[in-house]
Parts: C-alpha cells; sequence; structure tokens
C-alpha cells in the first residue's frame, strides 16, 4: 500500500509504503490520537 499526496512538489508525492491496509490503519489512528493530544493542549 502506497500513500500519494496530491498537489505536493514533483518528488514529494510519495508520502509512505505500508506492508498491507492493517500497518496503514494503525498509522492513521496513532496519528489522530496524537494531533487530538495537541489539539487539547491549546485549549
Amino acid at each position: 500500500m502506497q500513500i500519494i499526496h496530491d498537489y505536493s512538489m514533483e518528488g514529494y508525492e510519495q508520502r509512505q509504503t505500508y506492508n498491507d491496509f492493517r500497518d496503514w490503519l494503525k498509522e492513521a489512528i496513532n496519528e489522530m490520537i496524537e494531533y487530538n493530544r495537541e489539539e487539547e493542549s491549546y485549549r
């Protein structure tokens, strides 16, 4: 599985490669948790 970032400069389109959907999902959930923690710290 590959994550492609559209509307980026040439050479920066491929953001990350994962072995399977489960690896990607785990990373996405972890990023969401971290983002929410950072947002809470600004309140």
